[in-house]
């Protein structure tokens, strides 16, 4: 569904460009005039960020590839023409030492910091609303671990889970293997005192809410582990 409307604003957008040709003639990225790039976690981590990992691109560049940990936030490249204020990036994740599991999250001018475990994300199609994704929220701080002075830049960071801790054999694509699920990432880094509102649970979201079924066993062990 969501790459017929991408077929067809990309089509929109081409015959659009013609009327703004006087404008910008040497353009090179497609233009889609009205557009706004506001994916819901569900559409981050079940369409784009799964086929990232399978590695089937979309015909139009929504999302780019980006090391983030290159970059401060502020020193980002520029959201895409079609989002907004909020960047999203697919991202690989360094590791903090060679035989370590933890992921590095050092910049040049300071660090992100993980507020808590990974928060699961759901499929909301069907009863039984499997979980297919991990959200962990991350704050950003200038300076040195320890020293660092907390700033308003924020990131949610996706990836999908692996194989073992996945709550049904439909949330997995053999496919997929568990080293790619864990290796890539989808980031949505914003400024807090800009974007919260923008993130507020819809109505779908807020009558779901207390609906959540419970985690297995296994699930809340890979939770916990905050990796």
């Amino acid at each position: 569904m969501v790459e017929k409307i991408i077929d067809m604003n990309s089509s929109q957008g081409h015959m659009r460009s013609t009327s703004y040709k006087d404008k910008d003639d040497d353009e090179e990225e497609v233009q889609l005039p009205g557009f706004r790039f506001h994916p819901t976690d569900e559409e981050l981590v079940g369409f784009y960020l799964r086929r990232m990992v399978d590695k089937k691109p979309l015909k139009i560049e929504l999302i780019k590839q980006v090391d983030i940990y290159k970059y401060d936030p502020w020193d980002l490249p520029k959201p895409s023409s079609v989002g907004d204020k909020e960047g999203y990036f697919f991202c690989r994740r360094g590791r903090k030492y060679r035989n370590s599991i933890r992921p590095n999250r050092v910049t040049g001018s300071g660090f992100w910091k993980a507020t808590g475990i990974d928060k699961p994300v759901y499929s909301l199609e069907g009863e039984a609303r499997d979980c297919i994704g991990l959200k962990k929220t991350l704050v950003y701080y200038r300076g040195s671990a320890g020293k660092g002075t907390k700033t308003d830049w924020m990131m949610h960071e996706f990836r999908l889970p692996t194989t073992d801790n996945s709550t049904s054999a439909a949330t997995v694509n053999a496919k997929i293997s568990d080293q790619e699920a864990e290796v890539w990432t989808l980031c949505r880094i914003f400024k807090r005192n800009v974007s919260y509102r923008k993130y507020t649970p819809d109505s779908k979201q807020l009558s779901t809410k207390r609906q959540q079924p419970p985690i297995n066993t296994s699930s809340k062990k890979f939770l916990s582990s905050g990796i």
